[in-house]
């Protein structure tokens, strides 16, 4: 994805993230499997998770406020996030790089994931930690 954040100039900053549905990594073959398929993410119908920000408003103390849609399960719904800068400086390879993350709850069913809600439950709380680094 693209992360573009300037603190000089915030009316260019930005995100457009997209993740393979495929890429779902538990530690657990089957469970991956079981995840990728039609009970959860339909992977193969619906190869991509996306968020695309319309607007970022820096605050204080090193947060930003993301207005924007999230893709999920061939569903787009508007999403606010609160996203945390938890730090910058540069990688091993000399890079400067900026990290930041987030926590928010969705509702599968707004993303009509309907399957198996009296075992998982409806609302997820997703967490989002991303590292990008400066072009």
């Amino acid at each position: 994805g693209v992360i573009d954040l300037d603190e000089k100039n915030p009316a260019q900053n930005a995100f457009d993230i997209t993740i393979d549905a495929e890429s779902v990594d538990t530690g657990l073959v089957k469970r991956d499997e079981h995840l990728r398929g039609p009970d959860f993410f339909s992977a193969r119908e619906f190869p991509e998770i996306t968020f695309k920000s319309d607007s970022v408003r820096a605050k204080p103390d090193g947060i930003y406020e993301v207005v924007g849609k999230l893709k999920l399960h061939g569903v787009t719904k508007p999403l606010t996030v609160s996203l945390k800068k938890v730090g910058t400086g540069k990688n091993p390879m000399g890079m400067q790089i900026i990290g930041v993350d987030t926590g928010f709850t969705v509702k599968r069913t707004d993303f009509n994931m309907k399957n198996l809600l009296e075992g998982v439950g409806d609302e997820v709380l997703l967490i989002v930690s991303l590292e990008a680094g400066r072009k």
